[in-house]
């Protein structure tokens, strides 16, 4: 049995936000995601503040300006990327 990681329940949260609200569109948030964890692990802010525009960027295109519940779980991600 595979356990569940703090890392899987934020981008977890992070789909259910999508699905919730916009319909599926994983493949785009899924890469997204990895980018920012990515970021996050390398310890470099100026890699991380660039994955989160990137996200923030395809999620306004798609989504619209509200960013609020989507900076908080963006912020969980990198919680539990570190």
């Amino acid at each position: 049995m595979q356990t569940e990681t703090a890392l899987d329940r934020a981008k977890g949260e992070i789909l259910c936000h999508y699905d919730a609200f916009y319909g599926e569109d994983y493949d785009q948030a899924t890469a997204l995601m990895d980018a920012v964890v990515t970021a996050a692990q390398s310890g470099s802010q100026g890699a991380l503040d660039s994955a989160r525009s990137e996200f923030h960027l395809h999620y306004r295109a798609l989504y619209g300006d509200d960013y609020t519940h989507l900076t908080g779980l963006l912020d969980d991600l990198v919680a539990a990327a570190a």
